[in-house]
């Protein structure tokens, strides 16, 4: 299988980008804002990876770099939800427009199977414990909202294009090579301050 990653150099792509390498050649494509090239060292060892430096947000050059894949990983997005608020057009264009260009770039190009990383803030403030299949969806970010927009095109896609389209709603994520994420801001604000825990709400919040 020959697998496109975007946004493969990444936290969590590089991680996935270690697994397919082991099935096949896979080619990531990313602008490296975030991304880092020695987040894809072990992969180029265990086998083919290319890798192309280009913006998500240019479709001809997405699409030319597509081409004769049998899957897209998309993964690239605002990597911090708080930034969005501060630059509102931020998480349209790097998450809603940026996924209507994968999902583009791999209809044209005629790749079969995509795959959408999205988030757990399409549910929004989920106030009491619930089955998955139980929440609705209101997100309170641009986040959020810009994930949820990115699903909707998936499914559209999926229906008017035949594409098979799968959505991955992941929640805090933390291991190596992570650089942020709430999980890992509170244990560095703890190392950092011991003596001082930020508890938000009246402290009686539970998880099963």
């Amino acid at each position: 299988m020959r697998s496109f990653v975007v946004g493969g150099a990444g936290f969590i792509g590089s991680h996935l980008v270690d697994e397919l390498v082991q099935r096949g050649p896979v080619t990531v494509y990313d602008n490296f804002t975030v991304g880092k090239h020695e987040f894809l060292a072990e992969a180029k060892e265990r086998g083919q990876v290319d890798v192309v430096e280009g913006d998500v947000l240019d479709l001809e050059n997405l699409t030319a770099a597509m081409k004769g894949h049998d899957a897209v990983f998309h993964l690239a997005a605002n990597p911090e939800a708080r930034w969005g608020l501060e630059r509102t057009r931020l998480d349209l264009e790097q998450g809603t427009i940026a996924t209507y260009n994968s999902l583009e770039a791999a209809r044209l190009s005629g790749v079969p199977r995509f795959v959408l990383s999205s988030s757990g803030t399409v549910y929004g403030n989920v106030t009491k414990a619930c089955a998955e299949g139980d929440l609705g969806t209101l997100p309170f970010s641009l986040y959020g909202a810009s994930k949820l927009a990115g699903e909707t095109l998936v499914a559209s896609y999926v229906e008017c294009f035949g594409l098979r389209g799968t959505i991955l709603r992941f929640g805090n994520v933390v291991g190596p090579r992570g650089t942020h994420g709430a999980i890992l801001d509170f244990c560095k604000k703890l190392k950092a301050h011991p003596e001082f825990l930020d508890v938000l709400g009246d402290g009686s919040q539970s998880k099963p």
